[in-house]
């Protein structure tokens, strides 16, 4: 079973690098030499809630105009994580913030690297969602579920799979996103391609990663959702689809805990436990919120306590809805 599961999170893993390094290298790269900033050209179709389709892309510098508020808010942060760090809280965290439609951006300790846990189950129902294009049948396959095979998570909770029973792949993407079901994921590792993950890593010109221990920084997980929002990886119905999903996350602590009551967050949740006073645990929460100037937030942390960590998190948050939600 151990083999499996390590086999299972690798494929996953494979292709988070694939599209990590295509986002960086297509989205999150500067351009170093002078030029007039173009910012990106959208659909602006109004029959989308959670999708901005992207037209075509400007230059991406165009997002790193920086003004006096922007900064204020990054030395805010900055101040409130050295913080809780001194009250031996919270060992490290990274944030990205960045105005989805052409707006600010900033990153505090963008190199640390973290686990990602289960926000790997974004890019794996992104790959499940990306074969469906080809295969329409594939959503209503029929999935045999007997019994837990893998561990419940030991900070959050959620209603899980019943044992005994079948599921359609859609049926278990629901579960995966909304309830952060690891059974789920695990279930739908079996659908994905191996021959199309291949193409995808072909297309991008990545190599495979040579051992399971994978780590990314808030950038690259927060280009996911900047996939998604644009609708540049899967058309525009799934892209409104699986984020329409992360809006109903039963995880309410973290990033919504930090807007106000109503306001509508795509996002999804990881923690990594280790059940080791000497190690620090993991717990990360990222997504898009949508407000009036809808931006994509990424905060992941390291510290003692997810009840103390998701606090951080729904603070920092705050503080950001503060500068760009009203």
């Amino acid at each position: 079973m151990k083999q499996f599961l390590l086999r299972s999170w690798k494929t996953i893993a494979i292709m988070v690098a694939a599209l990590g390094v295509g986002i960086f290298i297509g989205i999150l790269i500067p351009v170093q030499a002078p030029f007039t900033p173009v910012g990106d050209q959208f659909e602006n179709n109004s029959s989308y809630h959670f999708i901005n389709p992207l037209l075509s892309c400007g230059d991406d510098n165009f997002s790193h105009i920086q003004n006096g508020q922007v900064m204020d808010l990054q030395n805010k942060i900055s101040s409130y994580i050295s913080s809780e760090q001194n009250a031996g809280v919270l060992d490290t965290a990274s944030i990205y913030f960045r105005e989805l439609n052409g707006g600010q951006f900033f990153s505090i300790n963008p190199s640390v690297q973290f686990v990602p846990a289960s926000l790997l189950k974004v890019p794996l129902a992104m790959s499940v969602y990306l074969e469906a294009e080809q295969s329409p049948n594939l959503l209503q396959q029929r999935i045999s579920y007997q019994a837990p095979f893998a561990p419940a998570s030991e900070y959050f909770t959620a209603p899980t799979l019943a044992a005994s029973s079948t599921y359609s792949v859609e049926q278990l993407i629901d579960a995966m996103i909304i309830n952060s079901d690891n059974n789920a994921a695990l279930l739908l590792t079996h659908v994905i391609s191996t021959a199309n993950l291949d193409q995808s890593y072909s297309d991008l010109a990545v190599l495979v990663p040579q051992n399971n221990q994978y780590t990314m920084t808030v950038s690259t997980y927060a280009g996911f959702f900047r996939v998604l929002y644009n609708a540049t990886y899967l058309n525009h119905t799934d892209s409104e689809h699986l984020l329409d999903l992360l809006s109903e996350s039963a995880f309410q602590k973290g990033l919504v805990a930090g807007v106000p009551a109503g306001v509508v967050v795509a996002h999804k949740f990881g923690e990594r436990g280790y059940n080791n006073p000497a190690i620090p645990d993991q717990l990360h929460d990222c997504g898009i919120v949508y407000a009036k100037k809808p931006y994509v937030i990424c905060i992941m942390t390291q510290g003692r306590g997810y009840d103390a960590m998701a606090g951080i998190i729904a603070n920092i948050s705050k503080l950001v809805y503060a500068y760009g939600g009203p």
